[in-house]
């Protein structure tokens, strides 16, 4: 049996570094919320959409460090508050992040040529 191995796209809001990837978790509330990984993806083409998806993996991040670390609980990050660290100046990293997140959880293509 092969280890799990999960590729992290890292940022950082306020002195604090986020682990963001398409976990299960993720994938499961993007699905919910916007009926597919597709309509997620064409969603952070508007501000909204983006901050949500941004949103929805720095909070499972959150959820992750706050399961490992019950001494130590980081609070969720509102749509409010993440709209505000977004700036004119960060975006292009913060976008650049997004994108590596998903480019990371998708298979390589060795991983998927002998798998028929």
């Amino acid at each position: 049996m092969s280890a799990v191995k999960q590729s992290y796209a890292v940022i950082t809001i306020d002195g604090r570094a986020y682990e963001i990837a398409m976990t299960l978790s993720v994938i499961d509330q993007l699905q919910d919320q916007y009926g597919s990984l597709q309509a997620a993806l064409t969603a952070t083409q508007k501000a909204e959409g983006f901050v949500e998806v941004m949103r929805c993996m720095i909070n499972d991040n959150i959820d992750y460090h706050n399961e490992a670390h019950p001494d130590d609980p980081w609070e969720p990050v509102s749509k409010a508050a993440l709209s505000r660290k977004i700036t004119a100046r960060n975006f292009h990293v913060m976008q650049a992040a997004l994108f590596e997140a998903f480019d990371l959880s998708l298979p390589a293509a060795d991983q998927t040529q002998g798998n028929r």
